[in-house]
């Protein structure tokens, strides 16, 4: 069993930062990640 939901504290705020923040925000995010973690070698992992 996973937490629903995930907290993060990030001091800065470089591209790379606002780049992370904007993937884990989009709508198709979960269901991506368990698509790259069911297949590790997958496009989606990458």
């Amino acid at each position: 069993e996973t937490n629903a939901k995930v907290n993060m504290h990030v001091k800065g705020n470089d591209k790379r930062t606002q780049k992370l923040m904007a993937l884990v925000n989009e709508d198709d995010f979960q269901e991506r990640l368990r698509m790259a973690v069911d297949d590790p070698l997958g496009q989606e992992a990458r």
